[in-house]
This record gives structure tokens, sequence and C-alpha cells, in this order.
């Protein structure tokens, strides 16, 4: 009869563990889920499965030193739950507790929670029953399962909303009547070159006292008409790169699903195309969401970013894992590497007719790289406080632009070289965000973050775009290239 009694028990018992392992999971995945729901727009399926494979590999690893350690599945589960959280989130910890104690390392903190969680765990062992386990198994399972939808399905709601309902707003109009004696055999090369966070001379002058006119005095010579006091509309990329496509503002007031919409079929690609441009494209971080069909040449750098990571390697800087970063560093240098290489070679595809336009994610964070080309340690990816590193930064992107448009010059004379940013250095926001400092004047340092790089050459020829936008100063060479009359649109005050 006992053993009639106790059977049912013993049926159940897989599925309680099953429970058990389930609700230690869903915690382990928080961080990864939470991170989605934020940036879900900016996600590649890969980066997105890549990212929940790792940490769900890290939670496995857990589990089974905990069944090693505990042989019983339900204290195994409570011992990785204790676990798998604070080293997922501990060098946000770490930060925190930095704030009040400065002399407070990584060492002191992961010595620290070895204790603690040793502490833990011998008092699971010794002190607390299996079906206690469980039902604190449980409890936290289900708090975290509410949290992971609560954050989840109001995410996905708004998503699909603005999947099924956006179209394609209309950019401002522009008429160009292409002029009957143009040759289309033999269009000069134009290359359009667009390095993120790329601090103007004002800018650069204004928040790190830094002169950057050696730069300048090489572009002079190599015949380039530049611009000091350029500024585009907004310090906002997402915002920049439609308006810029598209020669207008009309990016100014949408929403993100219809600012991804016009990038679909942007007015200056169909410019160039009408012309009997091919299109080329390095597309880093793969920011330039406009169809495949558009380019005849494509060059796409791997991940993608929230701010300066992949979602990967956010959560490794995120958990105590993050000293071992070093690695991603030198990773993200050689794909730097990697795209200028290519845009070197961009002539070799064809010697006319072709536009070629490259989208660098630098010298925008994180700072990976010296004004000599060494890797930076770890700790400095996102140093905002030392004016040297971005600094740094700046002086080695100098090199390997100067080094491109010299290499372009040196075999294409007759091509057309523009070279911008979106924005300048945020450096006084990032500060006001992290509660160092106070904006006393929030117009006046909008003014510079939208201070931006700005220089042309034309087969050496002069114009006067001082003081243009990204979006004027492309519709000036438009005109002198191919006397469209695209003229002058209001400027950025």
């Amino acid at each position: 009869m006992t053993i009639n009694e106790d059977t049912p028990k013993k049926k159940k018992e897989p599925f309680l563990y099953v429970l058990s392992l389930i609700a230690s999971w869903l915690i382990a995945l928080f961080p990864c889920i939470f991170l989605i729901n934020q940036n879900f727009k900016l996600l590649g399926s890969d980066d997105l499965w890549l990212a929940i494979g790792v940490v769900s590999l890290h939670w496995f690893l857990l589990l089974l030193i905990n069944l090693a350690i505990f042989r019983e599945g339900h204290k195994a589960s409570l011992a990785t739950i204790i676990a798998v959280l604070p080293l997922s989130l501990f060098n946000t910890g770490l930060g925190i507790v930095q704030g009040f104690l400065p002399g407070f390392f990584y060492w002191h903190g992961l010595i620290l929670f070895l204790i603690v969680y040793g502490v833990i765990c011998f008092l699971i062992f010794q002190k607390l029953q299996q079906k206690n386990a469980f039902k604190i198994n449980i409890i936290f399972g289900a708090v975290f399962l509410a949290l992971i939808l609560f954050n989840t399905i109001p995410m996905l709601v708004k998503n699909l909303a603005e999947k099924k309902y956006v179209e394609r707003p209309k950019a401002t109009a522009i008429n160009h009547d292409l002029p009957s004696s143009h040759n289309r055999e033999t269009l000069p090369n134009i290359y359009l070159f667009l390095f993120d966070e790329y601090s103007g001379k004002e800018a650069m002058n204004r928040y790190y006292g830094y002169d950057n006119q050696k730069f300048y005095n090489r572009l002079n010579e190599l015949g380039f008409n530049i611009s000091h006091s350029s500024r585009n509309y907004v310090a906002l990329t997402k915002v920049e790169l439609p308006n810029l496509l598209n020669l207008s503002v009309d990016g100014d007031n949408y929403t993100e699903a219809e600012k991804d919409a016009l990038m679909q079929n942007p007015t200056l690609f169909n410019i160039l195309k009408s012309l009997g441009y091919d299109i080329a494209i390095i597309n880093d971080q793969n920011m330039i969401s406009t169809p495949a069909t558009f380019f005849k040449y494509r060059f796409e750098s791997q991940g993608v970013f929230q701010v300066d990571e992949s979602l990967l390697t956010l959560l490794i800087d995120k958990s105590v894992y993050f000293p071992f970063r070093s690695v991603a560093k030198g990773a993200r240098l050689h794909e730097i590497h990697e795209m200028f290489d290519y845009a070197n070679k961009l002539d070799e595809l064809q010697s006319s007719n072709l536009f070629s336009f490259g989208y660098f994610l630098f010298p925008h964070n994180p700072f990976v790289v010296d004004e000599f080309g060494n890797d930076l340690n770890v700790s400095d990816y996102r140093n905002w406080n030392d004016p040297d590193v971005y600094v740094g930064q700046v002086k080695y992107a100098n090199k390997l632009i100067l080094n491109l448009v010299e290499g372009i010059l040196a075999k294409d004379p007759e091509a057309s070289i523009i070279l911008m940013s979106d924005h300048a250095s945020r450096w006084i926001f990032r500060q006001y965000n992290n509660a160092e400092i106070e904006i006393e004047d929030y117009d006046l340092e909008n003014y510079y973050a939208r201070n931006i790089l700005n220089a042309v050459y034309l087969s050496g020829k002069k114009i006067d775009i001082e003081g243009y936008s990204g979006i004027n100063t492309l519709r000036t060479v438009l005109d002198e290239l191919f006397s469209l009359n695209l003229g002058l649109i209001e400027e950025a005050e």
C-alpha cells in the first residue's frame, strides 16, 4: 500500500525538476531578453540567437557545477538562480559600488561574491529542504516570467503595428532633368565617406581643446574645399542618415519605423542611378537598411551595435566576464582596418560610373585604438572622461582618412570625394546623462554637438560650402557636377 501511495509522488518528481530548471533558465535569460526588447529594431536574427545561445550555455555550465555540488535538482537550480543574475550584472553592480567606493576593484567584488555565494550555498545544503527549495524556485520563476512577458508583449505589439501600417514617407520632391549632353559612359567616380561622431573643428576646440588644423591643412594641399562651421539639423544618426540620403529634412518628426522606411528608397541613390551610376556601399554594422538591390558592390561589417556594441558584447560588458573583452576589441579594430582596406580598393571595381558610399561607425566609440594604432585597454572602451581617448581615436582616424583620399587621388584624380560626419562628439550630453555635470545652455551645446566634418574635392575645382549642412553640400555637389538645379534648402541654425 505504501508503494502505491508513493508511486504518484515519484512520477511527479521529474516534472517538478523540470519546472525548477525552467525557473533558473528564465532568470538567466532575463538580462538578455531585456536588452533584446530595448534594441529589437537593431538586431539581426543571427545576433539575437547567438546571444541567447551563449547565455543559455553559461546557465547550463553553472547548473552542472551546482548539480555536482548538491546532487539534487531543486537545490542545484536554486543555487544557480542565486549565482546567475549577480554574475550577469556583475560589472553593472561594480560600477554602482565604485560610485561610493572608488577603490573597490574587480577582484574585490569577485572575492566578496564568492564568499557570500559560498555561505548561501552552505545554508542551502545544510538547512533547506528540497520541497522548500522547489517553492522558492517557482516563486522566482513566476516573478521573472511575468517581468519577461511585461517587457516583451508591449514591444511585439508596437513593432507589429508599425510594420503593418507604415509606408515610405514622401520625401521632398526633387525635379532633376538630366542634361542631354551628358555622357553616361564616362561618368567621374564619386566617393562619399561618412564618419560617425567625427567632431567638426569648432566642437573639437570647444570640448577637447584640440586644434585639428594639421589634418585640414593636408586636405587643403590635396585640393579639398573645407567648411569649419558646417552643422547638421540634429545630433542623431538615425535622423541624419535618412535626411542626408534623401537630400531633405523630411525625417525630423517621423517615427522610428518611418525613418527606416525613408531608407528603403533614398532620393540620392535614385538620382545617381538615373544618371547612370552603379553604387558600391561600405555598411558598417549594417546601419544602412536600404535593400541590397540598390548596390552593385557591397561590403558589410559584422554585428549590430546598440550605441557601440553587439548584443553579445553588451551582455559581456555588463557581466563578470567584461575583463576578457580585449579579444572583442581586437576584432573591432581589425574590422575597421578591413573597411578602410576595401575603401582603398574601390577604384579597382570599375574605372568610371561608380558612386561609392562608405558609412563608418568611427571614430564613434567604442574607443579601441590610440593615435598610433595601438589597442586600448578595455576600461577605455567608453571612457568619455579622459579627452585623450576620443582625441587619440580621431587622430588615428585622420591617418586612415588621409591615406584613403591620397590613394584615391593618386589613381583617380578626376574623382569627386566628399568627407562628412553626421554629428560631433556628444561628450557634454553623455556627461549630463551620467549626472556628472549640468547643462546650463542646452541650445548652445546642441549647436556645437551638430558641428560636422565637411570637406569636398571636385577635381581640384573651388566651390564655397562654408556653413553648409551635409544635405546642402550634397545638393551643391550634384548641381556642380550635373547641373541639376537642386538649389539649397533652409539651413540649420
